[in-house]
């Protein structure tokens, strides 16, 4: 199930952050999304957040700031669905088009988007 972030994801948000980056987040800069108002999103599984994405829309361009998945599901289709998640509530937002700056190096995200 993918639902609307909230403070209290947080926690469980930036463990999987630290678990999949090079150059993780810090806690600071997710709860900095919030407080401006980026739209983000987690996705569950048995109650537990399994991955998130967080999106910034303005005017007619999305940008997909940070999206991940934990390690031990990833390669199963869930950084796809939440990628075509964060693409449509972009586009319900006004957005005809939707970037990302994605690392050389990071041949897992490269292949994903």
């Amino acid at each position: 199930m993918i639902r609307k972030l909230k403070e209290a994801d947080l926690s469980q948000v930036a463990a999987i952050e630290q678990a999949t980056q090079v150059a993780p987040w810090s806690d600071r800069i997710f709860k900095d999304c919030l407080l401006i108002g980026y739209p983000g999103w987690v996705l569950e599984q048995d109650a537990k957040i399994i991955g998130f994405v967080i999106i910034s829309v303005r005017g007619d361009e999305g940008h997909l700031l940070n999206l991940g998945v934990h390690p031990r599901f990833q390669r199963q289709g869930f950084g796809s669905q939440l990628l075509t998640y964060a693409i449509d509530m972009a586009s319900q937002q006004g957005a005809m088009m939707v970037y990302l700056e994605v690392r050389e190096s990071n041949e897992r995200a490269i292949a994903l988007y």
